[in-house]
């Protein structure tokens, strides 16, 4: 009877550790914020809009009209979502260009604008 509980045991055991594992660190990409290369606010070199992005995951945009929109963001290596507090999403891809411009591409209108500090 004691081996039979030790058998019975060992499996658990062995079941139970099989079932734990492992996520990768989300921490890196979308949830914080305080570390995006392109913190701070951006004029559109065409146009007269800015975006502000913060540390703290939220930040504003003003249109050419002067009309001010506050919004949240989340980001990774290669994408920006930009959640606006009307339920707008921008979902856009961002990189630098070698001019030190932050290009956001606008992957629902396929356009890119060009933002300069």
């Amino acid at each position: 009877m004691t081996k039979k509980k030790f058998w019975v045991w060992l499996m658990l055991t062995i079941c139970m550790s099989l079932t734990f594992n492992a996520c990768d660190n989300d921490d890196e990409y979308g949830y914080f914020n305080g570390n995006a290369p392109f913190l701070g606010t951006w004029y559109g070199v065409s146009t007269d809009v800015t975006f502000t992005f913060n540390s703290s995951g939220y930040g504003n945009y003003t249109n050419q009209y002067g009309e001010l929109y506050n919004f949240s963001w989340d980001y990774g290596d290669d994408y920006l979502d930009v959640y606006f507090n009307d339920g707008t999403t921008w979902n856009l891809d961002w990189q630098f260009t070698p001019k030190g411009y932050l290009a956001l591409y606008d992957i629902n209108l396929n356009y890119t604008t060009y933002y300069t500090r």
